[in-house]
């Protein structure tokens, strides 16, 4: 080969790496994906953090929540700080509020280790309602306990008038689960309460055993209703308090979402994915499976995990499937005790991670 020969060759080949590089640097320059693993996102933090995990939080239309065991705290639209609050410390480690509107929900103890559920005002740190365990309870009780290991510590109607939450008794030797629903008055303005009393509904059918140390699995309310979802079976209360038990005591119930205004119920079991064309009180199995478990609908995404605290997937539209979030390299996605809020304010989605909040426009999915 001649000299001329060779170096138009090694031109050739010079020209040809250059523009196969200068193809990968124009795609990562211009925000392409890249394929994979290369996708990006642009999560950003909010500029505080709490003392404590985040255990949930809540978008209205003009505020966002975020609470722990020791603090509850509001932002505004612009995402200022409006209020911190410092809440006793709450000291029940696996219990979870419940974040409303104009209200919260949670579970802490007294000096004499008696278990108080405290209602809060939301915008008046004053406005506080507290039962003791000894109130509630029935003279024959022979033990007492608000179920503390469900998902959600119980649910609220979409009035806030009406607050369900599950205990666990022991009555004439019988060991069963009790739902108590709260009825509550607010003023005009809702920041002051004008009186919250109690209802008590048993399901001496859904036992307590020394295997199953709790049957409840969540709570939620859809569609005018209140569904329990359970270790046996699932039930559903309406505002008037009539009880159904939608599934049978073979059946573990994991959870129900609502998705394009239809009704669903996932179970222990891949093949268990129910929905309802009559807002809960018949049920037809879905002949898929599907990997879905514990779901979110934000801003009509679904978001799964299979155990609280673990990192959100995103679930597929055809309800079987999941797809991997893509968070940046700030997130904790390896911490399986971090992720227990999700939500969405101002056109942005909000999540928590651990003492964290980040928040995106759109959610990019691998």
């Amino acid at each position: 080969m001649s000299k001329r020969t060779n170096f138009c060759w090694l031109l050739s080949l010079f020209i040809l790496l250059q523009f196969s590089c200068q193809k990968n640097i124009f795609e990562d320059d211009t925000g392409g994906n890249g394929g994979g693993n290369n996708q990006t996102a642009d999560w950003e933090p909010l500029e505080f953090e709490t003392e404590r995990l985040i255990k949930n939080l809540y978008g209205t239309p003009f505020q966002l929540y975020l609470i722990t065991d020791n603090e509850f705290a509001r932002f505004n639209e612009d995402l200022e700080l409006v209020e911190k609050r410092t809440l006793i410390p709450q000291g029940i480690g696996l219990s979870r509020p419940v974040l409303s509107d104009n209200i919260f929900t949670r579970i802490t103890t007294n000096s004499a280790g008696k278990q108080v559920i405290e209602f809060h005002l939301a915008r008046n740190p004053a406005g506080v309602k507290k039962f003791v365990v000894d109130d509630i309870e029935l003279p024959t009780d022979d033990f007492f306990e608000l179920e503390i290991i469900q998902r959600s510590l119980g649910a609220f109607n979409d009035s806030e008038t009406q607050f369900l939450i599950p205990a666990k008794v022991e009555n004439g030797g019988d060991a069963y689960a009790v739902l108590y629903v709260f009825e509550i008055t607010f003023n005009s303005t809702f920041d002051e309460f004008v009186s919250i009393e109690f209802n008590r509904i048993d399901l001496p059918d859904l036992i307590t055993d020394a295997t199953n140390i709790s049957n409840i699995v969540n709570v939620r309310y859809f569609k005018e209703h209140f569904f329990v979802s359970t270790k046996k079976g699932g039930y559903r209360i309406s505002e008037e308090l009539e009880v159904d038990k939608i599934f049978p005591s073979s059946q573990w119930i994991r959870d129900y979402f609502v998705y394009q205004d239809t009704l669903y119920m996932t179970g222990l079991n891949s093949f268990d994915l129910h929905q309802s064309p009559d807002n809960g009180l018949e049920w037809t199995r879905l002949n898929k499976n599907s990997k879905l478990k514990m779901v979110e609908n934000v801003n009509g995404l679904l978001f799964n995990q299979e155990v609280g605290g673990q990192v959100f997937l995103a679930a597929d539209p055809n309800l079987c499937d999941e797809k991997e979030v893509v968070y940046t390299s700030d997130i904790p996605t390896g911490n399986l005790a971090a992720f227990y809020g999700l939500a969405f304010f101002q056109e942005q989605y909000y999540l928590s991670a651990d003492n964290r909040i980040f928040h995106i426009s759109d959610i990019v999915t691998e």
